[in-house]
C-alpha cells in the first residue's frame, strides 16, 4: 500500500476543496487541433501515397495500391488522434512517420534511379516503428530496459535488412536493371544469399514475437482500458498473423500473384488496426455516456455509499473509494461511513482530488489517462457529492461520539470494577471482623444481646448499601422511594447538621443515581472540611433539568481544580451536565450540579 503522510493528506484535502468543479483542460482547443490536422494532413498523406506508388496503379496491382493507400491514411489519422492524448505525443508522431514510410516499401516499382534502393533499405522500418508505437500504447513501458530491449531488437532487424543491399548488385535482383543507384560495398553472391536468408528468417521470428508481445500487453489491460481496446486486440491478432505469413513468403518461393494476394491481405489487416482504434474511441465515448446515465439514476437523495457504488460501476474500478473532507476530523477526511481515514491508495493506484471537497482513491492508475471520463463523472456527480457531504459529516460526528462514548464506558467500567474490588475487600476484611465480634457479644450474655443484634442489622444494611454503591445503582431506597428519601437517609448518616429540601418528583433512574452520587460526595466533602458547619441540600427541577445544590457556611476556600471536585465536574459533563463551585474564603461554599432530564 502507498501511504500518504499527514502533511500530504492536508495538501490533498486542500486541493480537493479548491479544485474547480468541472473545469475542462481546454478540450475545445484540442478538438480544433485534431480536426485541423485531419482535414489538412489526411488528404496530403493520401496524395503522397498515390504519387509514391503511381506505377502500381495498373489493373493487375491496383488492389494492392488501394490497400497501401488505406494503410497510409488510416495510420496517419490514428497517429493524429493518439498524439492528442496526454503523454502520447511521441507515440502518435511515430505512428504518423510509420504511415508516411509505408508507401516507400513499393517505390521499387519505378525501376529507376535510387527508388529501388530506398525500398530495399526502408525494408521493415515502417512496420518496426508501428510496432514500437503500438507496444507503448495505451500503457508506457513499466521499465526502461523493456523499451531498450525492444528498440535494440528492432534496430538489429533494420541493420539485417541493409546487409543484403551491401553484399549484392541491383541486376542480381529479379527485373531490376544494372543502371540503378546501389550501395554495393562488397558484392558477393554467396554473402548476398546468406544475408538475404538471415534477414528473411529474422522477419518471421520478429513478426511472431511482436504479435505475441502486442497481444499479451493488450490482454493484460485492466479497468476501462480492457473493454475499450478489445477490438484492437482482435485486429492486431489478425494483422500479426498475416504479417507472419507475408514474412514467410520471403523464405518460401511462391508465384508472384500469390505474393501480391498475401500483401493485399496483410495491408487490409494492418488497416483494420487503426479502424479498431476508431471503434475504441467510440466505445470510450459510449462509456462516458454510460457514466452520465448511471449517475442520473442516483435520484435526488443518494447516500454516500450509493454514489461510491455508481462511480465504481461507471469507471470500471471496484477498488474506487470516496473520501469526504470534514473540518475538525483528524486528517480532515472520512470515508462514506464517516470513519476518519488517511488517503492511502492501493499499490500502483492514485489519489485524485475531485470537486466539492472529495478525494477519490483508485487502484486503477489507468483512470489518470482518461481525464475526460473522470472529469465527466466528477462533474455530473458533483451535485450528488455535495448533497452527500453533509451526510458524511453527520456520520463522522456520530462515529466520533460513538468512539467517545465507548471510551467513557470503558473508563466507567474500569472504575466500577476497581470500586467493586475495594468494597469486596472491605466487606471481607474489616467489616467481617466487626460482624464476628458482634456475633460473639450476642452469644456472651443477655445484656449485650439486644444492642448487638441492632448493630448486626445496621452492619448488614451498610454492607448491602456498599454493594449497591459498587454496582453503581445507589442505595436501595433510591429506586423504591425516590431521590428525596435517599438524600435524607444519606444526610442523617453523615451529620445531624445537614438539612435536606428535595421534592423533584419522579426521575429517570440514571439521572437520580447521578444526582445522589454527586450530592453524597459534596455532603461528605462539606462534613469533612466544614468543621461542624451547617449544611443545606436542595434538589428541584429547573429549566428542563435537575438542579442539585449543596451549600455550607464553613471556612470556604475549596479548590474547584482539586481532584475530587474535578472528577465530579468530569462526570457531570459526561452526562451533558455541569458543576459550578463558588467557594470564597470565610464565606462558605456553594456547589451546584445541573443535569439534563433525558
Amino acid at each position: 500500500m502507498a501511504a500518504v503522510t499527514t502533511e500530504q493528506a492536508a495538501r490533498i484535502a486542500a486541493a480537493a476543496a479548491t479544485a474547480p468543479a468541472g473545469r475542462p483542460a481546454r478540450p475545445g482547443y484540442a478538438r480544433r487541433a485534431v480536426l485541423t490536422a485531419l482535414l489538412a494532413g489526411v488528404p496530403l498523406a493520401g496524395l503522397y501515397c498515390v504519387a509514391a506508388q503511381r506505377p502500381l496503379w495498373e489493373p493487375a496491382t491496383a488492389g494492392l495500391a488501394a490497400v497501401n493507400l488505406l494503410v497510409t491514411v488510416s495510420f496517419f489519422a490514428t497517429g493524429v488522434f493518439v498524439s492528442a492524448e496526454p503523454g502520447h505525443r511521441v507515440t502518435g508522431t511515430v505512428l504518423i512517420i510509420a504511415a508516411l514510410l509505408w508507401p516507400l516499401n513499393w517505390v521499387n516499382v519505378w525501376m529507376a534511379g535510387p527508388w529501388p534502393l530506398v525500398a530495399a533499405l526502408e525494408g521493415p522500418l515502417a512496420t518496426i516503428l508501428a510496432v514500437w508505437a503500438l507496444l507503448r500504447y495505451p500503457v508506457h513501458w513499466p521499465r526502461r530496459w523493456h523499451e531498450a530491449v525492444v528498440t535494440a531488437v528492432l534496430v538489429t532487424l533494420q541493420l539485417l535488412a541493409a546487409l543484403p543491399v551491401l553484399t549484392s548488385r541491383p541486376e542480381w535482383r529479379p527485373g531490376q536493371p544494372a543502371s540503378l543507384t546501389w550501395l554495393a560495398w562488397w558484392p558477393d553472391r554467396t554473402a548476398a544469399a546468406v544475408t538475404e536468408r538471415i534477414y528473411s528468417y529474422s522477419c518471421v521470428v520478429v513478426a511472431i514475437a511482436a504479435t505475441i508481445a502486442l497481444i499479451t500487453r493488450l490482454a493484460r489491460l485492466t479497468g476501462p482500458d480492457r473493454p475499450v481496446f478489445r477490438p484492437v486486440l482482435f485486429a492486431i491478432a489478425a494483422a500479426g498473423g498475416l504479417s507472419i505469413v507475408s514474412s514467410l513468403t520471403l523464405v518460401i518461393s511462391l508465384p508472384h500473384s500469390t505474393v501480391i494476394t498475401v500483401d493485399e491481405l496483410e495491408g487490409l489487416a494492418l488497416a483494420s488496426v487503426p479502424v479498431a482504434f476508431l471503434a475504441a474511441s467510440a466505445r470510450k465515448w459510449l462509456a462516458r455516456e454510460r457514466v452520465l446515465a448511471l449517475i442520473a439514476s442516483l435520484g435526488p437523495a443518494p447516500t454516500p455509499g450509493q454514489v461510491q457504488d455508481v462511480l465504481r460501476t461507471a469507471l470500471g474500478d471496484p477498488t474506487l473509494t470516496l473520501l469526504y473532507q470534514v473540518p475538525g476530523v483528524s486528517g480532515g477526511l472520512v470515508d462514506t461511513g464517516g470513519v476518519p481515514t488517511a488517503p492511502v491508495a492501493p499499490a500502483g493506484g492514485a489519489v485524485i482530488p475531485a470537486p466539492g471537497g472529495v478525494v477519490l482513491l483508485t487502484g486503477e492508475p489507468l483512470l489518470a489517462r482518461y481525464p475526460e471520463l473522470v472529469r465527466a463523472a466528477a462533474s455530473v456527480a458533483g451535485l450528488a457529492l455535495q448533497n452527500t457531504s453533509l451526510q458524511a459529516a453527520i456520520s463522522a460526528q456520530i462515529y466520533l461520539v460513538g468512539q467517545s462514548a465507548g471510551r467513557l464506558d470503558a473508563a466507567v467500567g474500569a472504575e466500577r470494577r476497581r470500586i467493586r474490588t475495594a468494597v469486596s475487600e472491605l466487606c471481607d476484611a474489616e467489616l467481617a471482623v466487626i460482624a464476628g465480634r458482634l456475633a460473639e457479644l450476642v452469644q456472651a450474655g443477655e445484656e449485650a444481646a439486644g444492642p448487638a443484634r441492632g448493630a448486626q442489622d445496621l452492619l448488614a444494611g451498610v454492607v448491602h448499601e456498599l454493594a449497591c454503591l459498587a454496582d453503581g445503582t445507589g442505595p436501595p431506597e433510591l429506586a423504591r422511594l425516590g431521590l428525596a428519601v435517599a438524600l435524607t437517609s444519606a444526610a442523617a448518616r453523615l451529620s445531624p447538621r445537614i438539612t435536606v429540601r428535595a421534592d423533584p418528583g419522579p426521575l429517570p433512574s440514571g439521572v437520580a443515581a447521578a444526582a445522589w452520587f454527586a450530592a453524597s460526595e459534596l455532603m461528605t466533602n462539606a462534613v469533612k472540611h466544614g468543621g461542624g458547619c451547617a449544611i443545606e441540600v436542595t434538589a428541584c427541577r429547573a429549566d428542563g433539568g435537575l438542579l442539585v445544590e449543596v451549600r455550607d457556611d464553613g471556612p470556604g476556600g475549596a479548590d474547584p481544580a482539586g481532584s475530587g471536585l474535578r472528577g465530579l465536574a468530569e462526570r457531570a459533563v459526561s452526562l451533558s451536565g455541569s458543576l459550578v463551585v463558588s467557594s470564597v474564603p470565610g464565606a462558605g461554599t456553594r456547589a451546584t450540579v445541573r443535569l439534563p432530564l433525558l
